[in-house]
């Protein structure tokens, strides 16, 4: 808002990006008042707004902002990062010799966390040589994760790391089997981005963002929402089939590389202006 006045009184172009989502905190009364007294009248004042995915650009519209200008600018990654090999970083936790599923994000319901735990215990009957590495900073649920892991009785086989270096979370990305990502909700999802340029296989819902990320049967498996069985499913379908699930996991690489990187982004940002 402040940024919008300075613009006008500067005589310079305004560029917004609104990083808007509708999930529950923003139903409130509070958000729905800004959304109509403030909200509006910036983004109406924007000469470009730049949203990260389709999904973001279509959450607007739904919610009938006047948009002038929108441009799709997405998140990237810098390919040298992932042009290298990391250190796997399951030899020093022990579990090298297992079949990896890897989860990257915050330890939180909303990023799927109970979902993903009784999708590993159907998966873990099959294939018990598979383990679950659960990374990220807990965000108010790794308690009721550990006690659905207990039980199914597959506490013993998860590892739950906390929050971990750039540089172990990539040579989790590049020595995993499967990145299984069963959000609920994402604006774009990042770690998609990066574990497919690190050219690990995938698995994640089907919605939100997450299928401009993640292209269905092309650079990875999506599974309907909240279907734990589908999930489950996808899953055992690439470790069955590792030759599709390689095939997947260059597409994706390839794709990151060739459309989703910093420099790219910057280029187009830079232009607006």
């Amino acid at each position: 808002d402040i940024a919008a006045r300075l613009a006008r009184q500067r005589n310079i172009r305004f560029v917004l990006n609104p990083y808007y989502h509708n999930t529950e905190n923003r139903r409130t009364v509070k958000w729905q008042l800004y959304r109509i007294l403030y909200g509006k009248a910036t983004i109406a004042a924007a000469d470009a707004i730049v949203v990260i995915s389709p999904f973001e650009r279509d959450l607007l519209r739904k919610d009938r902002f006047k948009l002038q200008r929108v441009e799709l600018i997405p998140p990237g990654i810098v390919p040298d990062a992932f042009q290298i090999s990391h250190p796997n970083p399951f030899n020093a936790w022990g579990i090298a010799d297992k079949e990896i599923l890897l989860f990257a994000a915050r330890v939180a319901k909303s990023k799927g966390v109970d979902l993903l735990i009784h999708a590993f215990a159907e998966i873990h009957k099959e294939q018990s040589n598979t383990h679950l590495v659960i990374i990220g900073e807990d965000f108010g649920f790794e308690a009721a994760g550990r006690a659905i892991a207990k039980s199914h009785g597959v506490e013993g086989s998860i590892t739950w790391t906390g929050k971990v270096s750039r540089r172990e979370l990539l040579g989790a990305y590049q020595h995993a089997s499967v990145f299984v990502f069963p959000s609920r909700y994402e604006a774009f999802g990042i770690v998609l981005l990066e574990a497919g340029a690190a050219g690990c296989p995938i698995v994640a819902t089907r919605g939100s963002a997450i299928p401009y990320v993640v292209r269905d049967k092309k650079t990875g498996l999506l599974f309907e929402p909240e279907n734990i069985s589908d999930l489950a499913a996808k899953v055992l379908l690439l470790l069955r089939n590792r030759a599709h699930a390689k095939e997947l996991a260059r597409a994706a690489r390839e794709r990151a590389f060739r459309d989703f990187t910093w420099e790219r982004s910057v280029e187009k940002l830079l232009s607006l202006y």
